[in-house]
């Protein structure tokens, strides 16, 4: 997910739409884990993830970047 334009970035546009694709997915289309990978030096997208409930799960170490492995599991509360 990208957002070029700065003027909405901080505003928890990302935040909001990632809360509602995942509660869309877990409520509606009866998925019960999301995976995801991150460049680890995306410090915004992690944080991001982590915010709407995604947690590390493994790390790939790459020589030219690091790739981080979230996962979010359904528990019945999910934003």
């Amino acid at each position: 997910m990208k957002f070029g334009d700065k003027n909405y970035w901080n505003h928890g546009v990302g935040s909001n739409a990632i809360n509602l694709l995942t509660k869309y997915a877990f409520e509606e289309m009866g998925i019960e884990e999301i995976n995801l990978g991150v460049i680890s030096e995306n410090l915004a997208a992690r944080r991001i993830y982590e915010k709407c409930g995604f947690q590390i799960e493994k790390i790939n170490e790459k020589i030219a970047y690091d790739q981080i492995w979230m996962v979010k599991k359904y528990d019945g509360k999910n934003n």
